[in-house]
């Protein structure tokens, strides 16, 4: 997969007090791609995420996307930019429909001012049921049909966690950052992300995940990043990485010629 990167991660480093999280960490990823950020608990890799999305500065570094730097940019921002993400733990309104959840999502795209949306004027009125239309089509993508009008806190788990890729999707993203989506699930649903995740990159989304599931990653990654404490030791297709010596020695503990073995 050939194509100048859309995100370009150079020399990024953010410590805490006196512990280094990142160390000199430099990654690109390419438009439509899946790459996918491993390594063992603690070795940053939702510190990363969050220094890409604006919710933790890096201490230097520089971050662009499509040019434009990501730097000191608020999270806010960085949506308007195009990307948005998921957390380990979700974040619905638990409070709202879940029809609603996702038409929230669709506020960063709004072009009705608040006075328009209070006065019900024909701009406003026309923007809304453009945003329910598109809401309720996500819906369907989500296989939440059944449970759009009841409320987002009644989901299962794994309910919740289509719902809030549902939500992303409703900003219209060029790309998803999500931080270990396959947690929590089980292996019927582990599939069934794989396949919305492989389907919504058919679209030309971009997606840059971290996650622990090996499985997963292997599965639908193009490529693969590997940190451990703070530190990039490997990059490379998922062939690649199975068999890479660092790789193994990392979530081993200790040398091995053998190659990294994944269970389905």
């Amino acid at each position: 997969m050939m194509s100048n990167p859309c995100l370009e991660i150079k020399q990024v480093s953010k410590s805490f007090g006196g512990l280094m999280a990142l160390m000199n960490v430099s990654v690109n990823v390419i438009p439509s791609q899946i790459k996918s950020i491993i390594g063992p608990n603690g070795s940053g890799k939702t510190t990363l995420l969050n220094i890409i999305t604006g919710f933790v500065s890096a201490s230097c570094g520089s971050i662009t996307y499509r040019g434009i730097s990501l730097v000191k940019k608020k999270p806010h921002q960085v949506a308007m930019l195009g990307i948005t993400r998921t957390f380990q733990t979700t974040r619905i309104f638990s409070n709202m429909t879940v029809l609603e959840n996702v038409m929230v999502g669709r506020h960063l795209r709004s072009r009705s001012e608040i006075v328009g949306a209070a006065l019900s004027w024909p701009t406003s009125l026309r923007e809304e049921r453009e945003t329910r239309v598109r809401a309720e089509e996500i819906v369907h993508l989500m296989g939440l049909d059944s449970k759009k009008e009841g409320l987002a806190e009644n989901l299962s788990f794994g309910e919740r966690r289509l719902l809030e890729i549902g939500r992303c999707l409703a900003s219209e993203p060029e790309m998803i950052l999500m931080d270990e989506p396959a947690a929590g699930l089980n292996d019927m649903e582990k599939e069934a992300l794989a396949e919305l995740i492989l389907k919504i990159r058919a679209w030309g989304i971009t997606f840059l995940l971290v996650e622990h599931n090996m499985n997963l990653v292997m599965q639908i990654s193009d490529e693969v990043f590997v940190l451990n404490h703070g530190e990039k030791i490997a990059e490379g297709t998922p062939a690649e990485i199975r068999t890479n010596e660092a790789v193994i020695n990392a979530y081993l503990g200790r040398r091995s010629s053998k190659c990294l073995r994944f269970n389905r």
